[in-house]
């Protein structure tokens, strides 16, 4: 048992990293404090000898990468990963890991079309599937692109892949007015080619509130996968899905009960493990950092947590990509170790 101290001081050591970070700056000050304060009384009380740790956060603490916090203490020799919650962590250590060696299914490059919705293209994400294919090696791919992405493509296509990749939009109009409004008054928003959504009144149906977009969704909503689609999904052939996208971590946050969205809906329909980023994402540097972790994970058969970790250095060490706001947004989230 770790008492990390009161809940409130902790959401603004979270919160002042969080802005620091999506300002663009380094923000080194910011994630040491968070880093100590979360994963300093933890690392005390793990016993010798511990590799693997899963972290099931609550609150403000689910916006925050854990496994970059225990790099922070050179813990290099323990894999960190997420999970939604208690009860999505015991489903995976209760159920079989499938075969690893299934199909790819890989989305992007993907034409919204036209319309009144401002889904803009998303240029990274055509070279990101093109290397990804090519990594796929002997592992059989099916690439969807285009005007080919649709949502139906999509949907029809997901239980049958072991290894899902989606490069695209995400969305997640769940959030209030007022929650929105803070979130603004704290600073402006990154840069990095992706729109913000206006806010709405909170759903009471959080996963129809979160998504991905896919082909002609500038046209309307036929364009899109709600969450609370995806959870009808039988998904349990799948090990990884990771969602090459804007905002895919976020969703309302049930106390107790994990984020519900995207997060929520992909591990109720079986996948292993989620890759997910907290912010909207840069496109070039998720183009590169996803092309470091398939070779890593496809080539050199690490375990995804392991994967992350090095693609994430490998992005931090290119010129231009050293601030966090560029790879520290990716976490995994279910069995990655």
């Amino acid at each position: 048992l770790a008492d990390l101290g009161p809940a409130d001081h902790l959401d603004d050591l979270a919160e002042a990293w969080h802005e620091a970070v999506l300002r663009g700056r380094q923000a080194g000050a910011e994630t040491t404090t968070l880093a100590d304060a979360l994963w300093g009384p933890l690392r005390s009380v793990l016993p010798d000898g511990t590799t693997r740790v899963w972290v099931v956060p609550d609150g403000a603490l689910v916006r925050v990468p854990w496994a970059t916090l225990a790099g922070i203490h050179q813990d290099s020799q323990v894999a960190v990963a997420q999970a939604g919650s208690v009860r999505d962590l015991l489903a995976l250590r209760s159920t079989p890991v499938s075969p690893s060696g299934g199909a790819a299914l890989i989305v992007g490059a993907i034409d919204f079309g036209a319309g009144s919705a401002p889904w803009a293209p998303l240029p990274g994400t055509a070279t990101e599937v093109d290397v990804l294919v090519a990594l796929a090696g002997g592992r059989p791919a099916v690439l969807l692109k285009g005007a080919e992405a649709t949502a139906a493509a999509v949907r029809a296509a997901l239980p049958t892949a072991t290894y899902i990749h989606l490069a695209t939009h995400g969305f997640f109009y769940g959030e209030s007015t007022t929650s929105y409004a803070a979130r603004g008054a704290r600073g402006p928003d990154v840069e990095v080619g992706q729109r913000r959504l206006a806010p709405r009144e909170v759903s009471r149906i959080p996963l129809a509130e979160s998504g991905l977009v896919f082909a002609d969704a500038n046209s309307g909503p036929g364009g899109t996968l709600t969450a609370e689609e995806l959870v009808g999904l039988d998904l349990s052939t799948a090990r990884l899905v990771a969602l090459s996208a804007c905002d895919t971590g976020r969703g309302a946050e049930v106390t107790g009960q994990g984020v519900m969205g995207l997060q929520a809906a992909f591990a109720s329909a079986g996948a292993r493990a989620l890759l997910i980023s907290l912010w909207p994402v840069d496109d070039a540097a998720t183009a590169a950092l996803m092309g470091h972790f398939y070779r890593a994970l496809w080539e050199d058969a690490l375990s995804p947590a392991e994967a992350l970790q090095r693609a994430q250095s490998e992005v931090r060490a290119a010129e231009g990509w050293a601030a966090p706001v560029f790879w520290a947004g990716w976490v995994l989230s279910g069995d990655a170790l």
